[in-house]
């Protein structure tokens, strides 16, 4: 063990070298100097300190063996929108899924528009909530996961237009379900209940 003001730069990294080198993974070791840095800090900001002894460069130190996920190109999502859409089983849901793409959507935030949240004489649509079913099985309404999730979403022609299928599409519901004050979703299952994570319950 070692006082805080004795731990120097090179203990830091040699710290988490070990990390490293003992298994742990590089978001691991990058999530674990995120938070001893501004610990440390606050020691300089005390005069314990006169350097933070994590303040370095980490791709110096330790070996980035994470992997970045690789989104789909444009060839593989018109093939994949062109089997939805010829296929007799999933034609269906075609508007979704071209939705989904264009729009980079949560599932989640889909699920939980409402007719008043689509303006389709404008193009726009309102995201500033999210539907979600708890694991006791009830119905709640949520905000998005972010400031930045809250949004008013500008929509080309093209989505308008599978927004518009939609709607007309939408069976007519005798009572619309209310939760936490939001009414009037796109999707219902067969017990009158919006629909959740879309792709997995209507795909």
């Amino acid at each position: 063990e070692a006082k805080i003001a004795d731990i120097k730069t090179s203990d830091a990294k040699l710290f988490l070298i070990k990390m490293q080198s003992d298994g742990k993974g590089y978001s691991t070791v990058k999530s674990v100097r995120g938070v001893l840095r501004p610990a440390f800090q606050m020691a300089v900001d005390d005069d314990i300190l006169n350097k933070n002894p994590f303040e370095f460069q980490l791709a110096g130190v330790v070996v980035n063996d994470s992997h970045t996920r690789t989104a789909i190109t444009r060839e593989q999502m018109r093939q994949f929108l062109k089997f939805v859409h010829d296929d007799n089983c999933y034609c269906k849901y075609y508007e979704v899924v071209y939705i989904l793409f264009h729009t980079g959507m949560r599932i989640s935030e889909f699920c939980g528009l409402t007719l008043k949240d689509i303006d389709l004489k404008n193009r726009i649509v309102n995201i500033d909530h999210q539907l979600q079913r708890t694991s006791d099985m009830q119905y709640v309404i949520e905000s998005t996961k972010t400031n930045a999730g809250t949004r008013t979403l500008p929509i080309t022609e093209e989505v308008a237009k599978c927004f518009q299928a939609i709607i007309e599409d939408r069976e007519p519901q005798q009572r619309e379900k209310m939760i936490d004050g939001y009414a009037g979703f796109l999707f219902y299952d067969k017990n009158n209940n919006p629909l959740v994570r879309c792709i997995g319950n209507i795909v």
